[in-house]
């Protein structure tokens, strides 16, 4: 029986994809004078970071600089922000099946308590946080060991290629939502344990599990 879902936050649990696509128009035109269209969203949908980086020729190496400048403008916003439409539904259900909830992010934790309030989300047993943007792996093993969970037990929830490569090298099950950064198609790509495209496919999956 599953007993720990860890949920990753941006994307997945909160609709910040909207936002984060003006901000990230904002940032590589303000900084890089790069013109980021409609079509070229939906191209970088279909890449990793590494690969969206190259597509706007911009170094990697400017990642934890556009990532600090993003998480800033994010989190002016972060009282605005809303579930995605559905989840606050399946997280509701999940609690009252005594499920573990947690959410592993590399958004703030002042930002993602401030969320759940606002939201009336204040159903998790615990938030970890850290800024790297591929440090997931690492969160998520510190937090099985630290609590002694089984891995066979434990299931995470992510929108992200990284989110099933973290998940992977942690040796816990992934679930990936097709609602958040990267498609459908990309997210397949990469093989998650199960693929859902809507919050309700996400809680008939979950049920089956956990069952």
């Amino acid at each position: 029986m599953t007993k720990i879902i860890i949920f990753d936050f941006d994307g997945t649990l909160a609709d910040t994809i909207p936002i984060s696509i003006n901000i990230l128009k904002n940032l590589a035109s303000k900084y890089y004078h790069k013109t980021i269209d409609e079509k070229l969203i939906k191209k970088l949908r279909n890449k990793s970071i590494p690969e969206i980086f190259k597509e706007l020729d911009i170094s990697i190496i400017k990642l934890p600089f556009i990532a600090r400048k993003a998480r800033k403008e994010l989190n002016k916003e972060i009282a605005n922000l809303k579930p995605i439409k559905g989840i606050s539904e399946i997280l509701n259900q999940l609690k009252k099946q005594k499920i573990i909830l947690g959410i592993v992010s590399s958004n703030s934790k002042e930002s993602i308590i401030k969320f759940l309030e606002v939201n009336n989300l204040n159903i998790f047993n615990f938030i970890y946080t850290n800024s790297r943007i591929f440090g997931k792996a690492n969160n998520l093993k510190r937090l099985l060991r630290r609590n002694k969970w089984n891995i066979e037990n434990t299931i995470y929830i992510g929108d992200e290629i990284r989110d099933i490569e973290a998940a992977k090298k942690t040796g816990i099950k992934i679930i990936s939502v097709a609602w958040g950064v990267n498609s459908l198609k990309k997210l397949a790509q990469y093989h998650p344990d199960i693929l859902v495209k809507s919050p309700q496919e996400l809680l008939t999956r979950l049920q089956s599990i956990i069952k």
